[in-house]
């Protein structure tokens, strides 16, 4: 199934240009995003060769995905939607990390 069609549970993934990866989840943590969900991400997502936006609720809000003190600016709660934009020669990757984090409830 390619990225574009996907559907799930956790969110809608569709690839918006050649290294470009959008998808939606929706945050199940009891606590929301707080600073340890946050700095779980971040350390993810650091190494890899792209850069990650988060938009809160399809909103103005958005932060710098491996920015441990921008998503926690988000005050992300539970039952909010997070919707990632990933560009770079390592999205795809990427997006697999986020995708497991979130089914995974970081842990929690």
């Amino acid at each position: 199934m390619s990225p574009s069609s996907q559907l799930d549970k956790v969110g809608r993934s569709r690839v918006t240009s050649n290294r470009t990866i959008t998808r939606e989840f929706v945050l199940e943590n009891e606590l929301g995003l707080h600073f340890r969900p946050a700095a779980i991400l971040v350390r993810e997502l650091t190494p890899l060769e792209c850069d990650v936006e988060v938009v809160l609720n399809g909103a103005d809000a958005k932060a710098n995905g491996k920015s441990v003190l921008e998503l926690a600016i988000l005050a992300a709660e539970a039952g909010s939607t997070l919707t990632f934009h990933i560009n770079g020669k390592q999205a795809k990757e990427a997006m697999a990390i986020i995708e497991r984090l979130f089914q995974e409830r970081f842990g929690e």
